[in-house]
């Protein structure tokens, strides 16, 4: 591996250029391309999806999977026109007016032709400072703790909540079944672009999204055939068949039998010295920063615990390819 990487590193950039346009030619096949799905009457669910529904069995209507956005908005906002915004972002991805139910005894996603969303209007101005920062607390708490029903939905919810003349907050919550963090970021964008057009007395300026969620489903369920699922499912047992899933860390109080999920987060500042040379550190090993920082907390991890099996989940994006860029 060492030569095979010395090979490499004296290559010309010519040289190396070609030899990666190469690897990414033997990547590509026949069915890797997502297009339209033919059956545009069936909205098939994806692995994520099934993932969401299954927990969601186990704990119905709880608030562990919302995916919430706050939004605080300074100046003159028009209401009535925002909430036209949202409406026209949920009539373009349809993966926002959808909902689940069983079918022969399998849970099935359908898509509501449209979809009537209620905006609950909540005039705070009229509070003294201490009253207004109460009454928020509370209606955020209560937006973004509810759950939704799967069964029914919608799984989309939006609240508006005047804290007086020139400040508002928007309260986004979404299942996560039928969103995630990047699509937060594709929701504001576009209502963002509405808004201003709107607001010009102009149509959408916003192109038909040349894929739906569905699409993506259905694509990734062809994809990922039989023998393919079989060899990753092996794959996983063998490596989480280590029955000490457990990490044995020093800790206040043990660990409850069933979880609560009363976590909490921990900031850490790292020093802009500290920060460089880990930098360096990451291109000198060609690495990604990510993979120095979670390499750093594993090592701090075994150091508490002694052990050298251990377990860290991280999010990702899994947005691997360009055509599911502006996918929800």
């Amino acid at each position: 591996m060492s030569d095979l990487s010395d090979r490499i590193a004296g290559l010309t950039p010519e040289k190396r250029a070609l030899l990666l346009k190469r690897l990414k030619k033997n990547l590509v096949t026949d069915d890797i391309n997502i297009s339209r799905r033919d059956d545009i009457t069936s909205y098939p669910m994806s692995f994520a999806q099934q993932r969401m529904w299954f927990l969601n069995q186990w704990e119905t209507d709880s608030p562990f999977y919302n995916v919430t956005s706050i939004l605080q908005i300074k100046g003159d906002l028009d209401v009535e026109r925002l909430q036209r915004c949202l409406d026209e972002v949920i009539q373009r991805h349809e993966i926002l007016r959808a909902y689940f139910r069983i079918e022969n005894g399998k849970p099935v996603q359908q898509i509501y032709p449209t979809l009537n969303l209620d905006y609950p209007f909540y005039d705070l101005s009229q509070l003294d400072q201490e009253q207004r920062k109460r009454q928020l607390q509370i209606i955020t708490s209560r937006d973004t703790q509810k759950g939704f029903n799967l069964n029914s939905g919608p799984l989309i919810r939006c609240t508006f909540v005047k804290v007086d003349v020139s400040l508002f907050v928007v309260i986004l919550t979404m299942h996560h079944i039928v969103t995630d963090g990047w699509s937060t970021g594709i929701i504001n964008r576009e209502i963002s672009i509405l808004y201003d057009s709107f607001s010009r007395g102009l149509a959408t300026p916003l192109p038909e999204i040349p894929l739906q969620y569905s699409d993506y489903a259905a694509w990734e369920k062809n994809w990922l055939r039989k023998d393919i699922i079989q060899d990753k499912i092996r794959y996983w047992k063998e490596i989480l068949a280590n029955p000490n899933v457990y990490l044995d860390l020093p800790s206040d109080f043990p660990r409850p039998k069933v979880q609560s999920f009363r976590g909490a987060h921990q900031k850490i500042l790292v020093p802009d010295e500290i920060k460089r040379k880990l930098v360096d550190l990451s291109q000198n090993r060609e690495v990604s920063f990510f993979m120095v920082l979670l390499s750093v907390y594993a090592i701090l991890l075994f150091r508490y615990s002694g052990q050298e099996d251990i377990r860290i989940g991280s999010p990702v994006a899994n947005r691997n390819r360009t055509e599911l860029e502006t996918n929800i």
